[in-house]
């Protein structure tokens, strides 16, 4: 005898059937969603890189002082972009020093973005943003690191009379604006320090990179 759950025939078996297909098409459904949430921040970043290179390309074409690099934080100060908010972590904005991009004598351009600990870093910027490598990197120690994609950066401080007048090391744009602030002078490049009263140091950060996207 036949176990009948309505009027219209429907067996036990059969309800159980039509339900395990609602279970998986809603666990697809959920999946989708919840992956495609989850890709968002990345693909966010990804289009920050190409619009923060547009900035900057507009910025360098109007002033010849930025014929060869071109720095988040030169593009703010310029009134080209405002802050850049982390599409990781909205509490927090880009790195304004780090975030650059840099021109050759073909006129190529090359990206580097850096939010919180994720970066893009050296992309074509005639490339499409679909295209851009992610990584997330550590942060900058004085530990030198081995093995794996490890990257270097050169930190900056100066002295005077022996005593180092910064509490800590600087990567170069952000020491030269720092340097300028508490000198008074509107200096561009090292080697406009005045080296007859300061001296530079200089240290070699490490921090690792991985690709994660």
């Amino acid at each position: 005898m036949e176990f009948k759950l309505n009027n219209k025939g429907f067996s036990l078996r059969e309800f159980i059937a039509v339900l395990l297909v609602m279970v998986i098409v809603t666990l697809v459904v959920l999946n989708v969603f919840f992956k495609g949430n989850k890709n968002l921040p990345y693909k966010n970043f990804r289009n920050l890189a190409k619009d923060f290179s547009i900035n900057a390309t507009s910025l360098r074409d109007s002033d010849p002082k930025y014929h060869n690099r071109v720095f988040l934080v030169d593009t703010i100060k310029n009134n080209y972009s405002h802050e850049l908010s982390n599409p990781f972590n909205k509490k927090e904005n880009c790195d304004k020093y780090e975030s650059k991009v840099v021109f050759d004598e073909a006129n190529k351009k090359k990206i580097t973005l850096k939010c919180g600990n994720y970066l893009i870093f050296n992309e074509d910027g005639f490339s499409s943003a679909d295209g851009y490598t992610i990584y997330k990197v550590s942060k900058w120690s004085e530990k030198v690191i081995t093995g794996g994609n490890v990257q270097t950066q050169t930190f900056y401080n100066y002295s005077l009379d022996g005593n180092l007048v910064l509490d800590k090391y600087l990567i170069e744009k952000e020491f030269l604006e720092t340097y300028s602030s508490k000198t008074g002078n509107n200096i561009l490049s090292l080697s406009q320090v005045d080296t007859d009263k300061y001296t530079i140091e200089k240290k070699t950060y490490y921090r690792t990179m991985e690709e994660v996207d």
